[in-house]
């Protein structure tokens, strides 16, 4: 008989961790082909990503423009691309697993854009525990902001983005607890001591010469008034 190819496949659940690198888990894809268009009849620090809008003068000076300097561009490096290993029981522990990218890395222009990585992790799941190995959202900032994929709320409240990490959490009908060890500096690669070493160069990031990763941890509350809502109530603290 065909088997209907609308189903997905049944799980596996004689497995061990050493077949997860072999062909027939489950994998679902998906993805989306994206176009944006932008506009502005002032300029900004950047048209495709833009936070600030740069002063105007008629004498133009370092850091301004010239009065109604619009812009216009388009692109597609929010197309996006990702699949999952859906879950499967190994050795009691259920296994997931993610791998997501878009194409917002130029390489020497717009239509040479090259893939970035936005998640990669392996999701472990035992009763109410489980352990992120990977890339994925930061643990104090959950919430992604549908009107501003690129800046993410940056300079408006939001502290995080994605980055490599090690999670831990602990998940009730109404409680969730997080705490992360992430990558420091994984996102502004900042590096402030460069050409302070005798040779004129610093050989490591900020982030990577700190000698620690830092700590982020969040507690969510989902009261029984919220049961039906899309909501819940969040505390965090980061230190690095």
């Amino acid at each position: 008989m065909a088997q209907d190819s609308a189903k997905p496949p049944e799980p596996n659940t004689h497995i061990n961790f050493s077949d997860l690198t072999k062909s027939g888990l489950p994998i679902r894809f998906y993805g989306f082909v994206r176009v944006d268009a932008y506009y502005d009849t002032a300029r900004f620090n950047s048209v495709i990503i833009p936070a600030t809008v740069l002063p105007e003068s008629e004498t133009p000076f370092a850091g301004s423009a010239k009065p109604n300097d619009d812009q216009f561009a388009a692109e597609m490096r929010l197309t996006r691309f990702g699949f999952d290993i859906l879950p499967v029981a190994v050795n009691g522990v259920d296994v997931k697993a993610n791998l997501e990218i878009d194409f917002a890395s130029f390489l020497t222009s717009n239509s040479r854009v090259l893939p970035r990585i936005r998640t990669a992790y392996i999701d472990l799941n035992k009763d109410r525990f489980g352990i992120l190995i990977g890339q994925d959202e930061d643990t104090i900032s959950p919430l992604i902001s549908a009107v501003n994929h690129e800046l993410v709320m940056w300079n408006a409240g939001n502290l995080g983005d994605r980055r490599l990490q090690f999670r831990g959490r602990y998940v009730s009908e109404t409680v969730k607890l997080e705490a992360a060890l992430g990558l420091t500096g994984a996102i502004n690669d900042q590096d402030l001591d460069a050409g302070a070493t005798p040779n004129g160069s610093s050989s490591e990031l900020d982030g990577v010469d700190s000698g620690m990763p830092h700590l982020q941890v969040r507690a969510g509350f989902k009261p029984k008034l919220f049961a039906e809502k899309r909501a819940e109530i969040g505390i965090w603290g980061a230190f690095g």
